[in-house]
């Protein structure tokens, strides 16, 4: 494969990632960002998700340690805090705790700011990629009979001359985002449009900073709902510059309120007391932000006949996911990983479009399965329900209540959730087991109770 330029538009998570992967193959790579980058970690206006509580899964964390290693000793050098996954939450569920135990997976809690901003400075030191801010991508620049990409059209925004000019490359991928102008561009060029699968969930949530004591152990508060009564959820979670992070809110328009007084009595009226009691005496940081996410939604490029050469689509631009799982930046990095592979043994960048998006396809799969079958827990929901989500559902809430003893299921169901293992694993002999006893057991008012009890600060 001779190539020399490749573009990337977008340069959050998934372009980053993406760049970094592209290094490899081109002798240039240039990504292009509509915001302008701080000199330090801070939210921006093109994510506004930035304000908020994030989650690296366990699967992702181990693909940016791949890409960029040691990145993990340095964000805990800059403050982020890392503990054992099996130990350090303390998560409320269907009436009880999960079990506590050793998992001997390491995860990592930090802002999403200082997370970006540190993939941003890893990618930024790689000497053939070159990041352009505060620049507009308007359209694409194909051949005649529009079959190949070969560059954007780009808008300078960096002075008020706002100077138009075209960028040529031999590839183009569109990282842009849940707001990718891929669906219109693609149909200026006569393209047929991809399929699209909506989830409507109407979630909504708050955020607040709160200063973290040295007497406060650090570990993620996790409250999350049971469907289909139970609709507001609650995640605290310790972050670099001694801080808490916590974002609560619910599905189906049980949101947050965004005053003080409203804010604290949300956290009270969770299911469990352990946010409430950590905020009632903390120290705010911040004011308190909302976010709303309406549907999850997915675009299937894979089922395409045609598509132009030289362009691909990937990360948030594929599909968003419902937030609250936290699946987005990993399954974007799972994304880029996959075209890794088609590129180390691509001989032409000619028709790679059609295995990437299968195998994108693959990796959206999973998440895709775990959001939306949590999410149609609640009858409101708004959607085309896959076949057996119901019986899924119903065997998955006896796995949490099994978790709330039983390190095993937990182990098993902490894998599916992070994304080392697929949904079908929770359906191995010796898991179904496990969770059918439980769920024999309780019938008969036999489990144990010893991890029913409020976790202390």
């Amino acid at each position: 494969m001779n190539s020399k330029n490749a573009i990337v538009i977008g340069g959050s998570m998934a372009g980053l990632i993406t760049a970094r992967v592209l290094s490899a193959y081109f002798e240039h790579v240039t990504v292009i960002e509509r915001d302008q980058f701080s000199n330090g970690p801070a939210p921006r206006k093109g994510t506004p998700q930035s304000y908020h509580l994030h989650g690296l899964l366990a699967k992702g964390g181990e693909l940016l340690d791949h890409y960029f290693p040691g990145i993990g000793d340095e964000l805990v050098a800059k403050g982020a805090v890392r503990g054992d996954m099996g130990r350090m939450m303390h998560w409320y569920l269907d009436g009880g705790y999960r079990t506590k135990f050793d998992w001997q997976r390491l995860g990592i809690s930090m802002s999403r700011p200082l997370l970006e901003y540190v993939v941003r400075s890893r990618v930024a030191a790689i000497k053939n990629i070159h990041i352009l801010t505060n620049i507009d991508v308007n359209e694409l620049i194909t051949s005649l009979d529009h079959s190949r990409v070969l560059g954007v059209r780009i808008e300078d925004r960096n002075n008020d001359l706002r100077q138009v000019k075209d960028l040529h490359a031999d590839f183009v991928v569109d990282c842009s985002g849940r707001g990718s102008a891929s669906p219109k561009w693609l149909a200026q060029l006569g393209y047929a449009q991809a399929p699209e699968n909506k989830i409507e969930i109407n979630v909504g949530y708050a955020t607040r900073m709160y200063q973290r004591r040295p007497d406060q152990t650090p570990f993620l508060y996790m409250i999350t709902p049971a469907a289909p009564n139970d609709k507001r959820l609650g995640v605290l979670f310790p972050i670099e510059g001694d801080r808490w992070i916590v974002s609560m809110g619910g599905y189906l328009g049980n949101h947050c309120p965004t005053d003080p007084q409203g804010f604290l009595e949300y956290a009270r009226g969770l299911p469990a007391p352990d946010i409430y009691n950590l905020l009632k005496d903390s120290e705010p940081l911040s004011d308190i932000r909302p976010h709303k996410y309406m549907a999850n939604l997915r675009h299937h490029y894979e089922k395409l006949t045609y598509f132009p050469e030289g362009y691909l689509v990937l990360g948030d631009a594929i599909c968003s996911f419902n937030p609250v799982y936290g699946q987005g930046m990993t399954s974007a990095a799972l994304q880029a990983d996959a075209l890794n592979g088609l590129l180390k043994s691509a001989k032409s960048l000619d028709g790679i479009w059609r295995p990437f998006f299968k195998q994108a396809a693959k990796v959206v799969d999973i998440p895709w399965q775990l959001a939306v079958g949590t999410d149609f827990a609640y009858p409101e929901t708004k959607g085309v329900k896959p076949a057996g989500t119901d019986f899924i559902n119903n065997y998955v809430a006896k796995v949490h209540r099994a978790s709330h003893n039983d390190p095993v299921v937990y182990a098993a169901f902490l894998s599916c959730m992070n994304l080392l293992a697929p949904p079908a694993s929770l359906f191995k002999p010796n898991i179904l087991f496990r969770v059918l006893r439980d769920d024999w057991q309780r019938k008969r008012q036999i489990v144990p109770q010893t991890q029913l009890q409020p976790a202390s600060a």
